[in-house]
């Protein structure tokens, strides 16, 4: 059975265009914010405490630590040298079951974040993995959201985007097989080889009419999440919650916690939450990608983040901090220095 083609919608709608293309006006404006601010390498200092301030390579597990324990998941991290025997030893120790969310300590845009469900699975990906790595319990609650923060030094702070995940899902009809299901869902077209793989055994039922059927529970844009703007819904809850959380990590003033949340309400009520990774100063503000939002929309919030980001930077300069030098900079941005 072939699948279906992407539409012309998302073949030319904004939250599908490839990122060169998404950031060319934002690339194209960072020349004037380096003359307006005097410095290449300033962005650096808007999270003084992470590597590079979080434009890469920061180590998610050693940011996360500095999380209350009451929001965050239980965590184990291991070198990719680990043996196998020594890791299903540590779980059992700290009572880590299956199943588990796995992820390189450090990577970008979900990539080798894996659900694992029984030691055969977490076998498998570790033959595979070249990278360090953590396990995480997996929250099994229904919400995940993306909070972007932002705290100027000695001035304002809030929440510049909140987006709810929609996981890419398939609805039974009572009718056609999962695999009929998953030929048609647009969202799928793009890992469609890997989804086929990975629900394997499932394909030929039936689900039933309404019945869900979640076919992906990493909730990144890239594999089928579908990213709703919910910044109407922000509340000074909500804000006090998460400066409560940013106030535990040392250096850090703007960047995105992903959150699961047990409902909608919880989340308002700053209860029933967990941060699952906090990353730096390329967390983008994710309601761009609401379905239809558009272009201009799209690169105005755009300009906005990184505004904010050269402004924090410039206020933690005038407190006396030190920029790195441009060629330090760009020499360590391919390396393996993580933030400590």
């Amino acid at each position: 059975m072939p699948s279906v083609k992407p539409s012309f919608f998302k073949r030319f709608a904004f939250e599908y265009w490839p990122t060169w293309l998404l950031y060319l006006p934002v690339y194209a404006i960072f020349p004037y914010w380096y003359i307006r601010f005097r410095s290449f390498s300033l962005i650096t200092l808007a999270n003084p405490g992470f590597y590079l301030g979080g434009i890469k390579n920061e180590n998610k597990y050693n940011i996360l630590k500095h999380i209350p324990d009451r929001f965050k998941p239980k965590t184990l991290a291991f070198s990719t040298h680990t043996a196998y025997e020594g890791i299903v030893k540590e779980m059992q120790f700290q009572q880590l079951t299956f199943p588990i969310i796995i992820k390189p300590q450090i990577g970008e845009r979900g990539n080798g974040v894996e659900k694992l469900t029984n030691e055969t699975e977490l076998k498998v990906y570790l033959k595979g993995n070249t990278l360090d790595f953590m396990l995480q319990e997996f929250i099994d609650w229904p919400e995940e959201f993306g909070v972007l923060w932002y705290h100027i030094p000695e001035g304002e702070f809030g929440i510049s985007s909140l987006v709810q995940k929609s996981f890419l899902t398939l609805t039974g009809d009572g009718i056609q097989t999962v695999q009929a299901l998953l030929l048609q869902a647009e969202r799928a077209q793009d890992r469609l080889p890997y989804l086929l793989e990975k629900h394997q055994v499932q394909l030929n039922d039936i689900p039933a009419l309404g019945e869900k059927i979640l076919l992906e529970p990493i909730g990144n844009h890239c594999r089928g999440t579908k990213f709703i703007n919910a910044n109407a819904i922000i509340n000074n809850k909500l804000i006090g919650t998460i400066q409560e959380m940013a106030s535990h990590v040392p250096g850090f003033f703007i960047g995105r916690f992903d959150v699961k949340a047990a409902s909608l309400e919880d989340l308002m009520e700053g209860k029933n939450i967990k941060v699952m990774e906090l990353n730096g100063i390329t967390s983008e503000p994710g309601h761009i990608y609401h379905p239809g939002r558009g272009a201009l929309k799209g690169w105005r919030d755009l300009f906005h983040h990184w505004h904010l980001v050269f402004k924090i930077a410039a206020a933690n300069r005038a407190k006396g901090l030190k920029t790195p030098g441009t060629f330090y900079v760009l020499r360590n941005l391919n390396s393996k220095e993580t933030f400590q």
